[in-house]
């Protein structure tokens, strides 16, 4: 329900409002539950994906393909004597 120009002037620009929604946002915003439930299968694919890549490129296995439109995990190195913090 809009509240028009006059109410919107009346407000105080840094009061909160009385009440809010708290329900969680939608993993995404789909026309249909099967194209929804089509972009959880595709994205947990992606995921699964991404974590087998993700682990061999930390193990050493640099030739590994990663999944398109992603970023590989950062390689973190330890000085001598430190142990490593790659987990394996």
């Amino acid at each position: 329900m809009p509240l028009g120009v006059k109410k919107i002037v009346a407000q105080h620009p840094h009061a909160k409002p009385e009440a809010t929604k708290n329900s969680p946002a939608p993993q995404c915003h789909a026309s249909s539950r099967e194209r929804r439930q089509a972009y959880i299968r595709q994205y947990r694919a992606f995921l699964d994906e991404y974590r087998v890549s993700s682990r061999e490129w930390l193990n050493g296995l640099f030739n590994v393909e990663f999944p398109l439109f992603c970023f590989r995990p950062p390689l973190i190195y330890a000085t001598r004597g430190e142990p490593s913090i790659v987990p394996t």
